[in-house]
């Protein structure tokens, strides 16, 4: 009973930390995109 919890727990925060990754390359493409057109002005 107590495997099947911990695999959970950890499926859970390895998806978190792919999710985070992901975000972060979104936020980072967004904010390298700002700065050229910020440049270009």
């Amino acid at each position: 009973m107590t495997k099947i919890i911990n695999a959970i727990k950890l499926n859970n925060s390895r998806q978190r930390r792919m999710t985070r990754k992901i975000n972060f390359k979104k936020f980072k493409k967004r904010l390298d995109i700002k700065s050229m057109t910020s440049y270009n002005e």
